[in-house]
C-alpha cells in the first residue's frame, strides 16, 4: 500500500514539473569595461580589493551603457566599449585634467553640466535618451546659493533627463514641478511611450508618477493603494495594514498594487511596533476605468518577494540559494505561467545586483578581474 502511495506521489510531481518548467536563464557578456584610473575606464573608489559606489542600476540602450561615477560627479557614457562623453559637474570641473594628452586621443567630448551634482542610478529611455538619480546635498546647494548658515550635509533627490549625445533635456522635479525635490526615490523605469514612472517616498509615504516630458500626468497615494487593496477585507484590531508596492506595467493601462497585513504578537506589549507578517495581497488596477482586479489575497510565504510585473504578467520573486534566484512567473488571474531562474556562478560578491526592466529585460552586474561586466539573461 505504501508502494503505491509513493508512486502516485512521484507520477504526481513529475506531471507537476512538466506543467511548471524551470527556464533557467542563460547569461550574455553585453560590456566589459575596466575600473582604473585611465581616463577612457572607469573610476570608482576601492578599499581592501573591493569597489564601492557601483551604482545598483545602469541605462542599457541597445550598444550604449550609461554609468554614474558619484565621487567624480560624472557620468560615462559608452558605445561598444568605446567611451563616447563624459558629462562633468561644473563643481568638479576644476578636477578635470586640463593637459592630459590621453583625454583628448580617447574622449569624443566632455560636457559640463550645472544640473548635475551626484548622480546615481539610471533608467534608458525609448528614444536614445536616459534618466539619472541626481543627489543634492543642502552644503552644495548653500554654495551656489553663496550662502553659510550652516546647514547639516543632508540633501534631497531630483532626476536629470539627458541624451545619449550627453546633451541636457530637462530636469523632473516632484509632482512636475522643478523646484520640488524628491526625498526618497525607490525605483524609476519608463514605459512602452517613454513615460517615466517613479516610485517614491514623500512623508514617509508611498507615491507613484507618471511624468509625460516631464509633466505629471497620473499619481496614486498609499492612502488610495490602501483603499484599493483593502477596503472589504476582513482584518483583525491587532493586525496592520499597508501598501508595500505599487508599479505599472509595461504596456498596458494598469497598475500593480501590493499590500501587506502583519499581526501584533499576543505577548508583546501594545506599543511595541515589531509584527508578525501574515499574508499578502495583489491586484490590478485599471488607470482609465478605475476597475480592480484582484490576483492574490492571501500569499502567505513572506520571502516570496513581489516584483515588478513582466509583460502582461507578474513576477514573485524568491531567493534560492545565494548563488540562485527564482521567479515565479504568474498571470493577472493568478495562474503559475512558468518559473524564471538565474544562476551566478562563481565569487557571490563578484556578483553586485540583479535586476529586471519594465520591458522584461534582466541585467546582473558583476565585478570580474577589475572590470564592470554587464550580464544580460535570456
Amino acid at each position: 500500500m505504501n508502494k503505491k502511495i509513493i508512486f502516485l506521489l512521484a507520477i504526481l510531481s513529475i506531471n507537476a514539473c512538466a506543467r511548471f518548467k524551470v527556464e533557467k536563464l542563460n547569461s550574455n557578456e553585453l560590456f566589459s569595461i575596466p575600473i582604473d584610473k585611465k581616463a577612457e575606464h572607469l573610476d570608482f573608489p576601492e578599499q581592501k580589493g573591493l569597489y564601492y559606489e557601483i551604482p545598483g542600476r545602469l541605462a542599457v540602450l541597445d550598444d550604449w551603457l550609461i554609468v554614474s561615477e558619484s565621487s567624480n560627479k560624472q557620468i560615462k557614457i559608452f558605445k561598444n566599449n568605446k567611451l563616447k562623453t563624459i558629462i562633468v559637474s561644473e563643481d568638479a570641473k576644476k578636477n578635470v585634467p586640463v593637459d592630459d594628452k590621453s583625454v583628448k586621443k580617447e574622449i569624443v567630448q566632455r560636457m559640463y553640466s550645472k544640473h548635475l551634482n551626484i548622480p546615481g542610478a539610471l533608467a534608458a529611455g525609448k528614444d536614445d535618451d536616459f534618466y539619472v538619480i541626481n543627489y543634492i546635498s543642502t552644503e552644495d546647494a548653500a554654495k551656489k546659493e553663496n550662502k553659510s548658515d550652516g546647514l547639516e550635509s543632508e540633501g534631497y533627490y531630483k532626476i536629470l533627463h539627458f541624451d545619449v549625445k550627453g546633451n541636457f533635456l530637462q530636469i523632473i522635479g516632484r509632482q512636475g514641478k522643478m523646484d520640488r525635490p524628491f526625498e526618497t526615490i525607490l525605483w524609476m523605469d519608463t514605459d512602452d511611450d517613454n513615460n517615466l514612472w517613479i516610485l517614491y517616498k514623500s512623508i514617509e509615504q508611498l507615491v507613484l508618477d507618471k511624468y509625460k516630458d516631464g509633466i505629471l500626468v497620473y499619481s496614486m497615494s498609499q492612502m488610495e493603494c490602501e483603499e484599493a487593496l483593502f477596503s472589504g477585507q476582513k482584518v483583525e484590531d491587532n493586525s496592520i495594514t499597508q501598501c508595500e508596492e505599487m508599479y505599472p506595467f509595461y504596456n498596458d493601462d494598469k497598475i500593480l498594487l501590493i499590500g501587506r497585513i502583519d499581526k501584533l504578537p499576543e505577548k508583546k506589549a501594545d506599543n511595541d511596533s515589531v509584527y508578525i507578517f501574515q499574508r499578502r495581497i495583489y491586484k490590478t488596477k485599471n488607470i482609465k476605468n478605475k476597475k480592480l482586479n484582484t490576483i492574490f489575497e492571501n500569499m502567505n510565504d513572506p520571502e516570496d518577494y513581489p516584483y515588478i510585473p513582466h509583460g502582461s504578467n507578474i513576477l514573485i520573486w524568491k531567493t534560492a540559494k545565494l548563488d540562485r534566484f527564482k521567479l515565479a512567473v504568474y498571470d493577472t488571474d493568478g495562474d503559475l505561467v512558468k518559473f524564471l531562474q538565474i544562476d551566478l556562478p562563481g565569487r557571490r560578491n563578484s556578483w553586485r545586483s540583479t535586476y529586471a526592466t519594465l520591458a522584461g529585460d534582466f541585467y546582473s552586474l558583476k565585478v570580474q578581474s577589475n572590470n564592470l561586466q554587464v550580464i544580460k539573461w535570456k
